[in-house]
């Protein structure tokens, strides 16, 4: 037990197994089994190494060395508390005296402060603070249970009061708000059930148990929404699932872009064409693409539309899922029709092979099948931009606290909405959901933490995921210091790389693309960047297709700017079509497993 402080815990039960499985019933065997038992049983609380790269305290002599400072002072002549010692000190009783002092602790390394001296500093308090949801040691307190709480200052239509950004402006409010209440009534597309999954495992994601994958479409368009168009969807992330899984060794967890992304951030509010200035179109659940007055003004009846195709979307993917389509044992489902003439089929066949072997041989040991495979989890996301749809479908559920959105399973706030006091962080700063914020290259360290803080005040694992899109050429410079004030401010956070967006370019011909390469970079440096920091890459963020399409230049397939025109179908941003996630998916499970520790 006395190497538990400089190695990891897993080694140690490891050795404490194999010594009881050297000896022979008796006494000494009953010993070695105790002793197995507590640190087999609070492992997780355990992690010596990362506790010292914290600067935590380890052991009981600096607690009791603590303890008789803090005695000492208390009963010194003229001693009084500080306003931010008082706040910090009422802080932590009211956590204490509601059962939930775990909450400060969650079984991650942080750094509240260098030892337990220096945490009854201004510093330590402010750091303190932080994990006990106050918004400052000397300022006003917000003291949550947990993220599922509801703010005493929140409502689902709160942020109606807050600057507004890539809102739609509808000509009828009363038309508006109509078809809300009519939204408000319709059955939740996702379950409270499914959304705490979730939570869960970004949690172990977050601690580098799991990791995640996300993708899926730029934009969805009601067209879009037919059984072979979903399944192709389907059929590539389950493929870059399983090559990410061989290189990982980590379960995945699956999070397609998909039932609700029908809404898109804009640059610009107005199109001109011809002299003919008009509403940008914003996807397909506020205008239509088409260049008429009558196309792009905003028609709320849209949004019950948007609701039905995710709808019709999520139950379809529900259906595929339970009825087998996941299974491991047949992933000849998941091929598409131009498969074969791939460059990467012959790895990716192999791949399967491999993995069909093992769990033929796996199943022949045991002498039954392994029936846990035969289905996936998958989770649907989408970005938050339409706060009035957003609103609608928030809802409080039976035996939980809090409020839920029940349209998706994992919103996110886009980088052009991310702003502290706008109205995007004002609805998700209240939601249960696991939530996500893309940050770009303006992001400074100060606003990233205090995005945690305002979106995480519980600092729960699995809560907050940030989602870095900064370029190829900005990564290695921009990702470094926002590692580091995350981790000194103790903040939980999920590490996720969007290369996508980034790296979006025109050619001299006006055509959106994007390259290979330079997505590819800003992934393997985004993995670099954060081992090095101490922190590890715990998801990718992708806009793909299943379909055939020419949108991204380069790859294993080779798409050249003269290919574009031949099948460009995207409405917005490009998208990496099958081959070219593929190879992604493939060159990052080479990554992370050369990484392996």
């Amino acid at each position: 037990m006395r190497q538990l402080p400089n190695e990891s815990a897993v080694k140690v039960i490891g050795r404490l197994e194999a010594a009881l499985a050297g000896q022979t019933a008796g006494p000494t065997k009953d010993t070695v089994a105790r002793e197995a038992a507590c640190p087999r049983e609070h492992e997780p609380r355990m992690d010596y190494r990362a506790g010292r790269w914290a600067g935590e305290p380890l052991g009981s002599e600096p607690v009791e060395a603590t303890c008789r400072q803090a005695q000492s002072r208390f009963k010194r002549p003229g001693q009084f508390w500080s306003r931010g010692g008082d706040e910090s000190l009422l802080c932590l009783e009211t956590f204490w005296r509601n059962d939930r002092w775990a909450l400060l602790f969650p079984q991650t390394a942080f750094d509240p402060a260098r030892n337990w001296e220096a945490a009854w500093s201004a510093e330590g308090l402010r750091r303190l603070a932080f994990r006990v949801g106050a918004r400052d040691s000397c300022g006003s307190r917000n003291v949550n249970e947990s993220q599922s709480s509801i703010p005493t200052d929140w409502s689902p239509s709160s942020w109606r009061r807050k600057p507004a950004a890539q809102m739609p402006e509808y000509p009828d409010a009363a038309a508006l708000a109509d078809v809300m209440a009519h939204l408000a009534r319709l059955p939740p597309l996702v379950t409270s059930y499914e959304i705490e999954s979730l939570r869960r495992q970004l949690a172990d994601a977050a601690a580098g148990k799991r990791f995640l994958l996300q993708g899926g479409d730029c934009s969805e368009s009601f067209e879009d929404c037919e059984s072979d168009c979903i399944a192709k969807k389907l059929k590539i992330l389950l493929q870059m699932s399983l090559v990410l899984v061989q290189g990982s060794k980590l379960p995945l967890i699956r999070v397609g872009r998909f039932a609700g992304q029908y809404a898109k951030p804009r640059s610009a509010d107005t199109e001109t064409r011809n002299g003919l200035t008009l509403p940008t179109y914003r996807g397909d659940m506020i205008n239509h693409a088409g260049f008429t007055p009558a196309d792009r003004t905003p028609d709320p009846q849209l949004l019950l539309r948007a609701y039905e195709r995710a709808a019709l979307t999520l139950n379809f993917i529900r259906s595929l899922v339970d009825g087998g389509f996941a299974d491991l044992h047949h992933p000849e489902y998941w091929q598409l029709g131009f498969v074969s003439r791939s460059p990467l089929a012959a790895e990716y066949t192999r791949m399967v092979q491999s993995i069909g072997d093992a769990l033929r041989f796996m199943e022949t040991l045991v002498g039954s099948p392994v029936s846990q495979i035969n289905r996936v989890d998958f989770f649907a996301s989408h970005e938050g931009l339409h706060l009035y749809y957003e609103e609608a479908q928030t809802r409080q559920v039976p035996r939980r606290s809090g409020w839920y959105n029940l349209a998706t399973h994992f919103p996110w706030i886009g980088e052009r909405t991310r702003r502290l006091d706008g109205a995007h962080i004002e609805y998700f700063r209240g939601i249960a959901n696991p939530i996500g914020v893309k940050i770009g290259p303006g992001v400074s360290p100060e606003e990233a933490v205090a995005l945690a803080r305002v979106l995480n005040p519980a600092n729960e694992a699995g809560r907050l995921t940030f989602i870095c899109r900064f370029g190829a050429g900005k990564v290695a410079t921009v990702l470094p210091p926002l590692v580091r004030a995350i981790r000194e401010a103790g903040a939980n956070v999920l590490w996720c790389s969007d290369p996508m967006h980034g790296n979006t370019e025109t050619t001299a011909s006006g055509i959106k693309t994007r390259r290979f390469e330079n997505i590819l970079a800003e992934l393997e440096t985004a993995f670099l960047v954060l081992k090095d920091e101490g922190a590890h890459l715990g998801g990718v963020h992708f806009e793909l297709t299943g379909d055939d399409v020419t949108e991204c230049l380069g790859g294993a397939s080779g798409v050249t700017e003269a290919d574009l025109t031949r099948a460009y179908r995207t409405q917005l941003d490009p998208r990496l079509n099958y081959e070219q996630a593929m190879e992604m998916a493939l060159r990052l499970a080479r990554l992370m497993a050369q990484n392996r520790t």
